[in-house]
């Protein structure tokens, strides 16, 4: 059987053992981040809104967005249909990167005869391999999958292009390099910005199986000058003269560039062992209960686990001529992770970030282990039962994740085995028994949460409680925030926003009891007062600043709403803040100011907008009948 049909029917098994997640449902950030594709398909907005009005990382992700509204115009706007075009990118992936390991390994010394082979094991291995599920069930993650797709086609086209260099074809090796990859390349920074790293992956391949003569030399110091050395200067240039631009994310965590480094020695190790020996029960989406590295034995593993990259590390550079494939692999896995765990502010753990990176890693582990086999006619024998028994494990527990992921109540459920600190994993499970109307059974999942030692969690579990004592009729203490609010922290996160909207929702028709308007206000109030050196320009504290104004609004306290909404204007001019300023004049029965306030909304607002239409002529007809907006006007 030829090497061509293994991967063939791998592509044909990892279908199967993923059709049976497909319809399940969408996840976590999915709906925030598919926002502007449900209301394209609800004729709301135009198709080039939704493609390029994303605000996911610095380039917007046009091309990913793109590929939703593809999915969702001819399939449907449903979890299954985003979920099958991420299977059918998942086998694009692992098509290409077969293409990219069989094309390097033949300059492999060790493996050169067996190039087809083992580049088709390490993808066969790949394809199927459980880590993968929370990529390819996760809709919003084709972002990441695109990304790799887009960064293995460059890799592809480098590839080829150094054959050609090795024909003395440097005409069409230029063709290559400078058209074709550089429109990849593109490609996969608009798909997801961690494509950033292919001229760097494109390195380590060269590092580990090119010679170069004088005539590659000149054409690839080309080739690298522009890709590589012009864009590191760019980045180090901005990291020097605006770091609050790289690094102003750390405005909303609560751990610094320090402690994110120190931590993701530890998460690095985690996912290696991970990958190489999965423990698939353990794995999910809950991981926001990973502790932080605060010093390099704070906790010890932190050192024990730098030690460990290191001394890797360390082999892997020593023996590069020898085992080329190990250093390729293991550069391949720490260069593809370079923007994800480095001090960038980003949350520690995630999975999917192993999308690609774990291609490096099976090259690194698959290709040693192969080299140092004799290749004896037993130990061939051994090795392929070794094989079959690895693929159908992998397999079996794969189709198990992916039948877990049918089911978010499965998900959650198994999260709270493993991960029972998790605090999202008890929030999400404590409102699906509110949805349930079982609400003492959602105060219990929350209540280790909000009787544990971590302030933050402490904060937005205590409010989730009473939210649920509000959606259910049983009353709120008056002075309940009291004790409560001596947690507020210095750095609004989205987790505060989440809390409090949920709980002025619960609030309304005085469902709260004893806890009136006026005091979830001034709880409010109190964390704005706790987060006072927080810089205006964090995101999470601008909606907080609104949420705030909208209850104030309600409860008729207009001057207020009208103050937190101006802090917000003057940092964030958009025209949902300008309507709902203008809306908060009006009630002040400041006319000319409202007036001059919708003015300023109106250029804003796109003609496509009939929501936002809609308010800003209610408003107007307000403004000129000089009547003053209701209570509820700020809803």
């Amino acid at each position: 059987m030829q090497t061509k049909h293994w991967v063939i029917a791998s592509l044909i098994v990892t279908v199967i053992v993923y059709w049976a997640g497909l319809d399940g449902p969408f996840l976590l950030d999915d709906l925030a981040n598919l926002a502007p594709v449900q209301q394209w398909a609800h004729g709301r907005i135009p198709w080039h809104e939704a493609v390029f009005g994303n605000y996911s990382g610095a380039l917007g992700r046009p091309v990913s967005m793109a590929s939703f509204l593809l999915t969702a115009g001819p399939l449907g706007n449903h979890p299954f249909t985003f979920k099958l075009g991420n299977l059918i990118a998942h086998l694009a992936c692992g098509w290409l990167a077969w293409q990219v390991l069989r094309r390097v390994l033949v300059h492999d010394p060790h493996l050169h005869n067996r190039a087809d082979a083992i580049s088709a094991l390490i993808v066969c291995v790949w394809l199927l391999h459980p880590m993968q599920v929370s990529t390819v069930l996760y809709a919003v993650q084709r972002m990441a999958q695109l990304s790799a797709l887009f960064t293995l086609a460059s890799i592809l086209v480098y590839l080829d292009a150094r054959q050609r260099l090795a024909s003395n074809d440097g005409k069409g090796a230029a063709w290559k390099l400078f058209f074709w990859f550089p429109l990849l390349f593109a490609a996969g920074l608009l798909s997801k910005e961690n494509a950033a790293v292919t001229p760097v992956l494109c390195a380590v391949l060269e590092l580990a199986y090119y010679r170069r003569n004088a005539g590659d030399k000149r054409i690839l110091s080309l080739f690298y000058g522009l890709f590589l050395a012009l864009p590191a200067a760019f980045a180090v240039t901005v990291f020097i003269l605006s770091p609050e631009r790289p690094l102003g994310g750390y405005a909303v965590l609560d751990f610094g560039p320090y402690q994110r480094l120190l931590s993701q020695a530890r998460v690095l190790t985690d996912y290696i062992g991970q990958l190489v020996l999965p423990r698939s029960d353990e794995m999910g989406l809950y991981t926001d209960d990973f502790k932080v590295s605060t010093g390099l034995f704070s906790p010890y593993s932190t050192a024990i686990s730098m030690a460990f990259l290191a001394a890797i590390t360390i082999v892997a550079i020593a023996l590069r001529k020898r085992w080329p494939s190990l250093f390729a692999g293991w550069f391949f896995f720490l260069v593809a992770h370079s923007i994800e765990s480095s001090i960038l502010p980003l949350e520690l753990y995630y999975e999917h970030r192993n999308y690609l990176p774990s291609i490096g890693l099976g090259l690194a582990v698959i290709g040693t282990i192969a080299a140092m086999l004799k290749g004896d006619r037993i130990t061939n024998q051994a090795a392929i039962v070794a094989v079959v028994i690895a693929l159908g494990t992998l397999s079996w527990l794969t189709l198990q994740r992916a039948l877990i992921w049918r089911d978010k109540d499965a998900i959650v459920d198994l999260a709270l085995i493993h991960h029972p600190e998790s605090l999202r994993a008890r929030q999400t499970k404590a409102m699906r028994e509110l949805n349930a109307r079982a609400f003492g059974h959602s105060m219990e999942v929350l209540r280790p949460i909000a009787e544990g030692v971590r302030p933050r969690e402490r904060l937005q579990a205590r409010i989730d409680l009473a939210s649920i004592r509000c959606f259910a009729a049983l009353g709120v203490p008056a002075d309940y925030f009291d004790r409560v609010m001596a947690d507020a922290r210095a750095k609004i996160t989205v987790g505060e926003v989440q809390a409090f909207d949920v709980l002025v929702q619960a609030s309304r028709n005085g469902r709260c009891g004893a806890l009136t308007e006026e005091a979830i206000i001034a709880a409010m109030q109190q964390q704005l007062q706790a987060a006072r050196t927080q810089p205006e320009s964090a995101l999470p504290k601008q909606q907080f600043r609104v949420l705030t104004a909208i209850i104030a609004a309600r409860a008729g306290r207009w001057a207020l709403a009208a103050t937190q909404t101006q802090i917000v204007w003057r940092s964030n001019a958009s025209a949902d803040t300008g309507l709902l300023l203008a809306r908060a004049r009006v009630g002040l029965g400041d006319f000319v100011g409202a007036k001059s306030a919708l003015s300023s909304a109106e250029r804003l607002i796109d003609p496509s907008h009939r929501s936002e239409r809609r308010q800003a002529d209610e408003i107007r007809v307000l403004i000129e009948t000089g009547i003053a907006a209701p209570a509820t006007a700020g809803d």
